[in-house]
């Protein structure tokens, strides 16, 4: 699968999700599952986590939002 393609379908998984829940509901851990499913780790939850912290606030896109996931995953995954 390319890279594009990755990034669609976690795309279509996030508004999957989004679209289940109230968009208040939706928690960090549900997110990050949408976007990376098996490879969703309590470390990766935390570092997404801090990351949206430092938005404050800020609105962010489908695509955006899940093009950092998989950026952040593959900047962990690219240290070990």
């Amino acid at each position: 699968m390319s890279d594009e393609q990755g990034i669609t379908d976690a795309i279509e998984r996030l508004r999957e999700v989004k679209n289940e829940m109230d968009a208040s509901g939706v928690g960090i851990s549900a997110i990050v599952e949408a976007v990376l499913g098996p490879e969703s780790d309590e470390e990766m939850v935390e570092l997404v986590s801090a990351a949206m912290t430092s938005r404050e606030g800020a609105p962010i896109s489908d695509k955006n939002l899940a093009m950092g996931i998989i950026k952040l995953h593959k900047w962990r995954t690219e240290l070990t």
